[in-house]
């Protein structure tokens, strides 16, 4: 986890102990409270593995693209250089 994650897992957290009603707040103890931290840094990495995936594949799709297009060019040139030698 990046301190910037676990940062604002413990703000979740803090976020959190604040709605809670008196009697909610004395049945649960800091141990549940890490415990949530830990699930809510646990999403929070799942978020962001899910969106640079996304990326990362957006990515191998511009470069095949690219690819494509510059095989195009290299053919279209080689083809226009042969007619110019004629």
């Amino acid at each position: 986890m990046t301190k910037m994650q676990s940062t604002r897992a413990q703000k979740v957290v803090e976020h959190f102990k604040q709605v809670l009603s008196p009697s909610g707040r004395k049945a649960v103890t800091e141990t549940h409270f890490e415990e949530l931290s830990l699930m809510v840094e646990s999403a929070i990495e799942a978020a962001v593995l899910e969106e640079v995936a996304g990326y990362a594949n957006r990515l191998e799709a511009l470069i095949a693209e690219m690819k494509h297009d510059a095989a195009i060019f290299d053919e279209t040139s080689t083809i226009a250089k042969q007619r110019a030698q004629r």
